[in-house]
């Protein structure tokens, strides 16, 4: 897969990025906007701003990062600390409250423009965000240094960043292509998006993606607000996913 890696920069991520077994970059969102999604790809909000504007409805409407031309992803498992926010602030909660998390290629990780940031990106104004392997590298130090210290215990998973809310930011879209699978938080669901997205599908007289669907709780909040994967993945631990077939 790095033979065909065009730079030495990229080359030496992709590396890594084997080396550790990074198997995903994670992305969450609400569970109406997948069908657009799995159509035109997850686009920037500066994008969405100047072409989409009917489909923009921010989960971050600060945006403290500045980046409003990059996508914000995570490695392996999703920002669940700030999808409980996102959740709580959702305008449209009384309706639309059900989200979900799409697993994306690793491909985009050593994609050119990709920027990294060993904590949430919001911290320090998005400062932290840099470009290169050496930026890649420090996302699974044994110490970072954000708004309060990680620490990166020794039997941690290494395929998951020391902290849980570090950053990968994709510039200005990720195409359908790129999106594999889908994670939710039960069968129900499971089965309540795969019957909506195939309904809107056929209206469209297009093709369903042949992506994969994962019943994965352990990634979600659970009532508390708490992740419970984070706790896990510090003990070596991946937390249970299960594969979903439809019927």
């Amino acid at each position: 897969m790095c033979s065909n890696v065009t730079t030495e920069d990229a080359r030496k991520i992709c590396q890594e990025v084997q080396r550790r077994g990074i198997t995903r970059l994670c992305h969450f969102t609400q569970s109406r906007k997948l069908y657009s999604i799995l159509v035109s790809g997850l686009l920037s909000r500066s994008l969405l701003e100047d072409e989409f504007s009917d489909l923009l409805t921010p989960t971050d409407m600060e945006r403290f990062d500045k980046r409003l031309d990059y996508i914000s992803c995570s490695i392996e498992y999703p920002n669940t600390w700030y999808l409980k926010i996102a959740q709580k602030n959702n305008p449209e909660k009384q309706l639309f409250n059900d989200w979900v998390v799409l697993y994306l290629s690793v491909d985009l990780i050593w994609a050119p423009k990709t920027l990294f940031s060993p904590c949430n990106a919001a911290y320090s104004g998005g400062r932290l965000l840099q470009p290169g392997y050496d930026s890649f590298k420090k996302l699974f130090e044994r110490v970072v240094h954000c708004k309060q210290p990680r620490i990166r215990p020794n039997g941690m998973l290494p395929c998951c960043p020391t902290d849980d809310q570090a950053e990968v930011m994709i510039y200005q879209c990720i195409h359908p292509e790129y999106i594999w699978g889908i994670a939710v938080e039960s069968e129900e669901q499971a089965n309540k998006e795969y019957r909506r997205l195939r309904f809107l599908f056929e209206q469209a007289k297009r093709s369903l993606p042949p992506l994969k669907w994962f019943i994965a709780p352990d990634i979600f909040p659970d009532h508390t607000g708490w992740p419970p994967w984070s706790s896990m993945v510090r003990q070596g631990q991946r937390p249970q996913e299960v594969e979903w077939r439809p019927l």
